[in-house]
């Protein structure tokens, strides 16, 4: 019953970060092309309506900024066609440079953001603040996953043992893990930037009775949650990222047996590059607990 009450807080979390970008629209648009610039081809996705039965062949594509318009035309791609999903090129004859508004041309569709290069084949560096300006909306400041993996560590993963004057041997063990639930470069990242920084993580701690009859399990701790990454300030004191997330842990145990807690937690990072070529990392982790009905009294152990 507790994982089940989790799952749907970290269902209604989902949705709220997802929203945005997932507004309905009769046509819907998303670019599989970095950066745009005077002949060279852009690639864009589209989804059309279910009501419409059959593809054009060529769409319309304005581009603007700051007055200055183009409407381009872009030609169905051959081989990637679906029954509501096909790729269309086209190739741009005027000079933008910075954030360029994108829509379809007589057609009800979103709007999404490019970047225009110069001449030279330069992007300019764009500031989040110029972004919200060219939206009219504050901007969520993304994290970048770069050519990070998809599933890393998360917390420390270790095996310790020793003895004691009671039961002779134990050992304790974690294994912890975190997987990144959209690739940055897949049509769902491309469709909705933000889940590109959803993660799931799990972690799982157990008491190893070595010295007991058949060496029993004598506790485990199952850790399953959610966490979504949000870049921090380029200033040497301020955290270089944060994690906010919702984590569950429980025995595993059903009845009088179970125990079960839910927390919230904010996790600012910060890190320092160090002349040996390696990296010192210090991330804090501040949490509030959101239920602890069998565990009324857990913040008098734990730190």
């Amino acid at each position: 019953m507790k994982f089940l009450r989790l799952q749907r807080i970290l269902f209604i979390t989902l949705l709220l970060v997802a929203a945005p970008c997932l507004a309905a629209q009769d046509w819907l648009i998303a670019s599989r092309t970095d950066l745009i610039g005077v002949g060279q081809k852009i690639e864009v996705e589209v989804v059309k309506p279910d009501e419409v039965a059959n593809w054009p062949e060529n769409l319309r594509l304005k581009l603007s900024r700051d007055g200055s318009e183009e409407e381009v035309t872009l030609s169905a791609k051959k081989g990637e066609v679906s029954a509501s999903r096909r790729v269309y090129t086209g190739r741009p004859q005027q000079q933008f440079l910075g954030v360029v508004h994108a829509e379809l041309v007589s057609l009800p569709s979103n709007r999404i953001l490019l970047l225009a290069k110069d001449e030279a084949g330069n992007a300019p560096t764009v500031a989040p603040e110029e972004v919200a300006k060219e939206t009219n909306r504050p901007v969520v400041v993304l994290a970048q996953p770069g050519d990070k993996p998809a599933l890393s560590a998360y917390e420390p993963a270790y095996f310790v043992a020793g003895s004691n004057s009671k039961n002779g041997k134990d050992a304790k063990f974690q294994i912890s893990f975190k997987y990144r639930l959209f690739d940055p470069q897949s049509s769902i990242a491309d469709f909705s930037p933000m889940l590109s920084n959803l993660y799931f993580t799990y972690t799982q701690t157990t008491v190893w009775d070595l010295g007991g009859d058949s060496s029993p399990f004598r506790d485990t701790s199952y850790k399953p949650g959610i966490f979504y990454r949000l870049l921090g300030r380029d200033e040497t004191w301020w955290p270089e990222q944060y994690d906010l997330g919702l984590e569950h842990e429980s025995n595993g145990q059903g009845g009088k047996d179970s125990r079960a807690i839910n927390t919230a937690y904010v996790r600012p990072i910060w890190n320092w590059d160090l002349d040996n070529g390696k990296r010192l990392t210090f991330y804090p982790k501040i949490y509030g607990y959101l239920t602890k009905r069998e565990n009324e009294d857990i913040q008098k152990y734990r730190g």
